[in-house]
């Protein structure tokens, strides 16, 4: 058994007592064998292979060991010790609050991008222990940030469309506020925004800089003689702290409509519009404090050069590394203060668009083009929480858009558009049919929820899905249309209309043979001299489908 240098006396204990192992120190051992090693010699098992070369981490290694000390972390100290030494202000001033504040937005909202949440969210220690919080505005705007980002978790597990690239689930070992239902933080979040608005009444009563002070149960009162009048005021400044109260709460309303589904989409559309309009308020607040950071969510990674401050140490870029091995660092581009304001407005105004456009669609064309729409023409492309939210509304409780419509029901009307006679597809063959492309057809709306590069690779699997269903339309043809020459005695395939089964199939296969083309040109995936050929069978293709309609 290896002992780490270092090893907590207190921990040794307790693996001695509970799990009976004995901990030995033979670091002097290592030590000796890594002196008589030349370099490019490794000491290893006999059972030690190439695979296992490939896998493994060369430690001490700043590109590759995630938990080694180097000028970049050396500085960085642990949560504990932060707390313990009193290091992290838990009740900081408003001018603090209001860039704390800002600089969680920032980290939830690089964490919506894809990042690990140890590596955006929890390297804030606010985050990691809001019950420690004395100040009641940033404690309960924790607590709202923690539990969005709780709903936006469960909401992602339930719709299933983000892969590794788009978002990661994982807390590392972090709690998401679970003790606190949402009635609880949406109450707490409406009392605080109380306080603040009857505080701001007094202080206007009474002129700005009457000298009224802040409730020690809601914000910490300016402690510097004089700092007041080097802002902007200090009713000024509980207005900054009331539009991200505001804000916050009207976001985590957000959540909490759309991971409700279609049915609740009227109240999450009210509460976008009350986000945006909060949102502009907080922009223009974002003055009223001087960022030593300047504008990146955190400081650089050489910040040990700057002052040393509670607030520094409350946002420790680099804090949890070690909770990111055995994989090798990865480097995170944290987003500004102005990039999450506009990463913030960008989703809303993205989730507003489906809040529109969904309760409009009536048939199954509606639907592909919504959705198509969404998933690749809206710039900059929606991330894993939009396209989440879309899947929720879209598909839930065996229900599509909220029993809006009915998946066989609009596959009959789309064939019906197609000039398949009403008898024909009244039929038991055809009833059956139709509903074996409602399925296909439900896959292939799901599909279209996933990021563009999964996208186009599931719909490959699901032109395959539509291929097998090519003798059943054949069948359906043969049975329906076949009609025989009473001089000749030979068999051919009339229609009435000139439609046939086959025919309406093909149409579908051709949508997603041009999507899954169009795909590749906005993944740039084809090369300069490919271009010609692809737009010529683009040309082809769009010409097949025009004749088949």
């Amino acid at each position: 058994r290896i002992m780490v240098e270092g090893f907590e006396s207190g921990r040794e204990r307790w693996y001695e007592e509970d799990s009976g192992i004995t901990w030995v120190d033979f670091t002097d051992v290592i030590r000796s064998a890594s002196a008589e090693l030349d370099q490019g010699q490794m000491l290893h098992a006999d059972s030690f292979n190439l695979a296992d070369s490939m896998s493994a981490l060369e430690m001490m290694d700043p590109k590759m060991d995630a938990g080694v000390i180097n000028d970049k972390n050396k500085h960085v100290i642990p949560a504990d010790e932060c707390f313990d030494g009193g290091l992290v202000d838990l009740d900081p001033d408003m001018r603090t609050t209001l860039m704390s504040m800002d600089k969680m937005l920032a980290l939830e909202f690089t964490w919506l991008r894809g990042t690990a949440m140890v590596q955006t969210l929890f390297t804030c220690l606010y985050c990691q222990r809001p019950a420690a919080i004395k100040n009641k505005v940033l404690k309960v705007f924790c607590h709202g940030v923690l539990k969005t980002c709780e709903i936006n978790k469960r909401a992602a597990s339930r719709a299933s469309v983000y892969e590794e690239e788009d978002l990661s689930t994982s807390t590392g070992g972090f709690a998401l506020c679970e003790e606190m239902t949402e009635e609880q933080v949406s109450a707490s979040l409406a009392s605080v925004e109380d306080e603040l608005q009857q505080q701001i009444k007094d202080l206007r009563a009474r002129g700005e800089g009457g000298g009224a002070t802040s409730s020690s149960q809601t914000v910490a009162a300016d402690r510097e003689e004089g700092e007041e009048g080097e802002g902007e005021g200090l009713w000024q400044q509980l207005e900054g702290l009331l539009a991200r109260i505001r804000l916050r709460r009207g976001w985590f309303a957000v959540t909490c409509h759309l991971s409700k589904g279609f049915k609740s989409i009227r109240a999450a559309r009210k509460s976008i519009a009350y986000s945006r309009t909060q949102l502009a308020l907080v922009r223009k607040s974002v003055s009223l404090y001087h960022d030593p950071s300047a504008t990146p969510a955190h400081a650089p990674a050489n910040a040990h050069a700057e002052a040393e401050t509670p607030h520094n140490y409350a946002f420790q870029p680099q804090l949890n590394l070690k909770h990111m091995a055995p994989s090798p660092p990865r480097a995170v581009r944290l987003l500004s203060i102005d990039e999450a304001l506009q990463e913030v407005e960008v989703v809303l105004q993205q989730l507003d668009s489906l809040c529109v456009r969904l309760p409009l669609i009536t048939n199954l064309q509606q639907l592909q083009h919504v959705l198509t729409d969404f998933a690749a023409d809206i710039h900059p492309l929606p991330g894993a929480m939009p396209r989440s939210f879309l899947r929720i509304m879209l598909w839930s409780d065996n229900k599509i858009l909220g029993s809006q419509g009915s998946m066989v029901q609009w596959v009959r009307e789309s064939m019906l558009e197609y000039m398949l006679p009403e008898s024909v597809l009244s039929s038991p063959d055809a009833v059956d049919f139709i509903a074996r492309v409602a399925k296909v057809s439900l896959n292939l709306c799901l599909t279209l929820c996933y990021n563009l590069g999964r996208q186009r690779r599931r719909l490959a699997r699901n032109m395959d899905d539509w291929v097998q269903l090519q003798p059943y339309a054949e069948k359906l043809d043969q049975t329906s249309f076949t009609s025989i020459d009473e001089t000749t005695g030979r068999r051919s395939a009339v229609s009435t209309s000139g439609a046939f089964f086959t025919g309406w199939l093909l149409d579908q296969v051709l949508f997603m043979m041009i999507r899954f083309l169009e795909l590749g040109f906005q993944l740039r995936l084809y090369a300069g001299l490919e271009y010609s050929m692809l737009y010529w069978y683009l040309d082809y293709l769009v010409g097949v489908r025009h004749n088949c309609q």
